[in-house]
């Protein structure tokens, strides 16, 4: 990832460019004649009036920039790795491990705010911001599941948190609890992975549709850069659809969605599951991979008909039946990785954010899993 693609100046600079261009067409077209006048102010107008919506655009997004600094939610701190400052924020009595809550694609930590909030009366809990994130600084390249792993423990242990850690990690960072666990056995106690990314979905990504570029692009990128991101009715992250975190995060939940609509992180997420995709070997996922590990997975209740309908196009019936199988095993990878894998299936209907839509179900299940094991919460003592 360039630094500079996804730093503050670009926007400007290719809006300055452009107008430039359009500027230089309608000199050319004034001092043109017969039809070269006419193409010459044709193409000049419209160039100068893109440009200018690209200034009014890259404007609009650094206004927004210096709103969401300002919003930084109050009581986390910045702490250094590797070059690199996260947002970390722990709360809750010691004593016992630390739940460090990792939160899905390249979103904020703090969409897990709710879980962290519940939790913290009887636990130490951790929300972070990888870089890319919420409020954490741009991500270096290259950006690998390795590198993940290792910002997140880094980040956890500079916040102070130097005992045993507990990743609960949703969606994507799901897939890092676990790797994080595998690379750190000495330091996690246990895992919860909430609805995770299989290491068997990189498998259909890479089968079906190529791993993808590691360098940004694409239309949301490109609009994101120039604040269209910002407008909520472009935004499909802010559209309300069954199963949507939207009203469960409340007045917070806008903060989050211009957070993760930035180019940056766009970038950071693009880069990180491409890695991944290309290097099998950087993910956990060999049954016995992470031993013994207490690991609890909650995952969606979906029905055949729901699995169906995502079904790609075009495949031949033995492919088929092979990507019902591998969907199959999306639901069983984790718990097979370790001899006391539990696997806990949400309630119907309440989707990939179940840990938002069924606060009450999530915290239950949570809470029953930490106290089977060693990580039951710890006497209370002020942090």
């Amino acid at each position: 990832m360039t630094p500079f693609l996804v730093g503050p100046v670009f926007p400007f600079l290719a809006a300055g460019l452009v107008l430039l261009a359009g500027l230089l067409l309608l000199w050319r077209g004034k001092r043109g004649r017969g039809w070269r006048r006419g193409l010459g102010f044709a193409f000049g107008g419209l160039f100068t009036l893109f440009g200018l919506a690209l200034g009014v655009g890259a404007t609009a997004m650094s206004n927004a920039a210096r709103e969401l600094e300002a919003a930084r939610p109050a009581g986390g701190k910045l702490v250094a790795v590797g070059g690199e400052r996260l947002f970390v924020k722990c709360e809750g009595p010691k004593g016992g491990p630390t739940l460090l809550l990792i939160s899905g694609a390249y979103s904020s930590g703090w969409f897990l705010a709710p879980l962290h909030e519940a939790l913290r009366g009887t636990n130490r809990s951790c929300l972070i911001d990888r870089p890319g994130t919420g409020w954490a600084d741009p991500a270096q390249s290259p950006r690998t599941v390795e590198t993940v792993v290792a910002e997140l423990m880094g980040a956890v242990t500079a916040a102070g948190e130097t005992g045993k850690i507990i990743p609960v990690g949703h969606s994507v960072g799901g897939l890092f609890a676990a790797n994080l666990a595998q690379a750190y056995p000495d330091r996690v106690s246990a895992a919860v992975l909430l609805d995770p990314t299989p290491p068997s979905w990189f498998t259909e990504q890479q089968s079906l549709y190529g791993c993808g570029p590691t360098e940004p692009g694409g239309l949301a990128f490109w609009a994101s850069m120039f604040g269209l991101g910002l407008v909520p009715s472009l935004n499909p992250m802010n559209a309300e659809t069954p199963g949507s975190p939207n009203k469960a995060l409340g007045a917070l939940y806008p903060t989050l969605v211009n957070l993760e609509s930035r180019p940056r992180s766009l970038a950071a997420q693009r880069e990180a599951l491409s890695n991944g995709c290309r290097n099998g070997l950087s993910l956990v996922r060999s049954p016995g991979a992470l031993g013994d590990l207490p690991l609890l997975m909650i995952v969606q209740d979906q029905s055949a008909d729901e699995i169906a309908e995502q079904m790609p196009k075009d495949l031949t019936p033995r492919q088929q039946k092979n990507w019902k199988l591998l969907r199959a095993q999306w639901t069983s990878d984790y718990v097979t990785f370790t001899s006391r894998g539990t696997l806990v299936k949400a309630p119907a209907g309440s989707g990939h954010y179940f840990v938002l839509n069924e606060p009450a179900f999530t915290l239950g299940e949570i809470r029953k899993f930490l106290a089977s094991t060693s990580a039951a919460s710890p006497p209370a003592v002020n942090p």
